[in-house]
């Protein structure tokens, strides 16, 4: 299922970034998930059951989401995004706004340096999150 995802993805950066956040948030203590069901196609993580965080892989980024398990304990999770992508948060491809019904924060991750910005910030966050 990795590789059916995984070549959904087109450009080298967002390869690289693909990359990065599978590695990264699997060494902070998630599991990693593929999901290809329907229409959806994503990357999820989780842990005891609790779906943190996720990213649809497009042709040329990936749409990572924060999830509502991880924005209820630690709603300053939107306010951080905003303050380290500021362009890329609840847009759409085109860069218009674009929040989901659920109100969990989007991040549009390109390439390989979004995706260690993301990390530089989240991951801290994600071990408090498990403890």
């Amino acid at each position: 299922m990795r590789d059916e995802l995984y070549q959904r993805v087109i450009t080298v950066d967002a390869r690289s970034a693909f990359d990065h956040l599978e590695a990264a948030l699997g060494r902070a203590g998630l599991d990693i998930w593929y999901k290809l069901k329907g229409n959806v196609r994503s990357v999820d993580f989780k842990q005891r059951r609790q779906h943190f965080f996720s990213f649809i892989p497009n042709q040329g980024d990936l749409l990572f989401y924060v999830r509502r398990p991880a924005l209820k304990p630690k709603p300053h999770l939107h306010q951080l995004a905003l303050k380290h992508h500021p362009e890329q948060v609840n847009v759409d491809k085109w860069g218009r706004p674009a929040e989901n019904s659920r109100k969990e924060t989007k991040i549009r991750i390109r390439t390989k340096k979004d995706a260690e910005t993301l990390m530089s910030w989240l991951g801290p966050e994600v071990r408090s999150l498990l403890q």
